[in-house]
């Protein structure tokens, strides 16, 4: 299983120059180099426009906006040490209302960051936290804040440290959560919010482990995945048709994460996909194909999101 990216100077013929097959492949590659270089410059002129929350972790956000962070690392049943945040209240709080606990779930190879990216007001971290909820924000086994392990290590034990599923992350990461959570707060319930893998685990652990049911108080599912039979997407329907193939040439070549964390790509993403770069709608392309096409899709702050 898999789990879970010059100086140009310009050759123009003349007198002195025969037109020769040389160098015409020589123009049409200065040329190219043009075209291609072009965005890319436009991209780094436009740098001092990157959004001020790009790179950031769910760590920093929370702290550079000034609401209280607790940081919890919570153990699995199956070994794994997983980073949970916490917004025990709102900015302007000083404590919270006794509301219940919120469990916030990102989806694939996603982190707590995806509620926190748009920044107060519009992440859906920060405003529960200011309308006075206990705001919980998972980190599940193998992304970037959670790649600790009781026994194996990430980078050595890799290919027994990545072999689990979204089934291991309902039964295991989410309930580990759960009774954390409710243990630490003295609530028998909890609200939980799940986007996409998010839901996907937590249907498996309602399923195979129905006691969990009872301490649910409201189950969201944001893009709710339980089926993928007849999904039109056409990169989920070509891995969909051929898994076992793919899985079996990524254990050929020893490749058991899927897309890690790259600080490089990370650094190109905030400078190619800023809100003034040219370059820009080739990111939002990328989600569109991934993930289908959105008018409400706010491409402002694509440069901001990162996992």
């Amino acid at each position: 299983r898999i789990t879970g990216h010059y100086n140009i100077n310009a050759i123009t013929t003349t007198k002195h120059l025969s037109y020769t097959g040389t160098t015409c492949i020589m123009e049409i590659t200065t040329v190219s180099l043009l075209v291609i270089c072009s965005p890319l410059c436009m991209a780094i002129y436009t740098s001092n426009y990157i959004h001020p929350d790009a790179g950031i972790s769910s760590k920093e956000i929370i702290q550079k906006y000034g609401y209280p962070l607790e940081v919890h690392t919570i153990e699995t049943e199956d070994g794994y040490l997983l980073e949970t945040y916490r917004i025990p209240y709102g900015k302007h709080n000083l404590t919270s209302k006794s509301q219940l606990p919120v469990l916030l779930v990102p989806g694939l190879v996603c982190t707590s960051l995806i509620y926190l990216n748009l920044g107060p007001g519009l992440s859906l971290g920060f405003m529960l936290a200011d309308e006075g909820y206990d705001v919980w924000l998972a980190n599940t086994r193998g992304t970037r804040w959670s790649k600790r392990h009781k026994f194996l290590d990430a980078v050595q034990n890799e290919k027994e440290f990545f072999d689990y599923s979204f089934h291991e992350v309902g039964i295991y990461d989410i309930t580990a959560n759960i009774d954390y959570i409710l243990k630490r707060t003295n609530f028998k319930k909890l609200f939980y919010v799940g986007h996409s893998q998010g839901t996907t685990s937590f249907f498996a652990m309602a399923a195979t482990k129905p006691q969990y049911n009872d301490k649910i108080a409201l189950m969201i599912a944001l893009a709710p995945v339980a089926y993928v039979f007849n999904v039109q997407n056409p990169l989920i329907s070509f891995f969909k048709y051929n898994l076992p193939k793919i899985q079996k040439l990524a254990e050929k070549n020893r490749v058991y994460e899927l897309l890690p964390y790259s600080p490089l790509l990370a650094s190109l993403g905030s400078l190619l996909c800023n809100d003034y770069a040219v370059t820009q709608i080739f990111c939002a392309s990328i989600v569109y194909f991934l993930g289908g096409y959105s008018p409400n899709f706010n491409t402002v702050t694509i440069n901001a999101s990162t996992y």
